[in-house]
């Protein structure tokens, strides 16, 4: 008697031990499904920071371009580049998603927007031979 009252004991154990094992497993396949989640919603903005970063530091979209001294200046937008057809031209072999840009009232728009994504950062603009300190306003499409 006195080992099936044993063996009772130990299977009861047993099983507190998988139900426990169980929801560890549970609990660890939930954390690691919402990291992987944030993980691509980060790549996601990512994927959209390098897209600005391409536009406002190339010399063939944005960036001013100081030609005497050939020196491309980061950061600083030419408002003579902020033309769709020298834009086109440039800069768009680059770039395939669909975006838009706007420094004040003007706006450039590449491809149709539907769910975009929107970057709003404050550069140097260059306009002839005024530069002032502009918001700028980046929306980028999204993956579908």
């Amino acid at each position: 008697m006195k080992n099936a009252q044993y063996d009772l004991r130990k299977a009861f154990y047993y099983v507190i031990v998988v139900i426990i094992i169980a929801i560890i497993f549970f609990v660890t396949v939930g954390v690691y499904h919402r990291y992987q989640a944030k993980v691509v919603e980060k790549v996601k903005n990512l994927e959209n920071e390098m897209i600005v970063f391409e536009l406002i530091t190339s010399p063939h979209c944005l960036a001013y371009y100081d030609s005497e001294i050939r020196r491309t200046y980061p950061s600083i937008i030419d408002m003579n580049k902020f033309d769709e057809k020298i834009f086109k031209e440039n800069c768009m072999k680059y770039i395939k998603k669909p975006f838009e840009v706007k420094i004040g009232e003007k706006t450039l728009k590449f491809g149709k927007l539907t769910d975009g994504t929107t970057i709003e950062k404050y550069f140097f603009v260059k306009e002839g031979e005024e530069t002032k300190l502009r918001k700028v306003v980046f929306r980028i499409e999204n993956e579908k």
